[in-house]
């Protein structure tokens, strides 16, 4: 599943982060109400230089429904992103 969080801001100090971003993935009829399946990410990196950026992502999946929210443990990833 792809997730599109937007766009995230650097600063002139060439760190970036998003914080607990709530993005619904999906909505779904269910007796009672409707079902919201959602993640939860966090972004956090920096540029090394103009070529390279490192850092981690943390995210979590869960789902509310009428009488009940239930989330999945958080998981988090480490990156390393270059340019050619």
């Amino acid at each position: 599943m792809v997730v599109k969080l937007g766009t995230i801001h650097v600063s002139l100090a060439g760190t970036f982060s998003i914080k607990k971003l709530k993005t619904t993935t999906s909505t779904s009829n269910v007796p009672g109400g409707k079902q919201t399946d959602y993640t939860i990410s966090s972004i956090r990196g920096k540029f090394k230089n103009a070529k390279t950026a490192t850092g981690s992502i943390t995210y979590s999946n869960g789902f509310s429904a009428p009488g009940i929210t239930h989330s999945c443990g958080s998981s988090t990833v480490t990156f390393k992103a270059t340019t050619k």
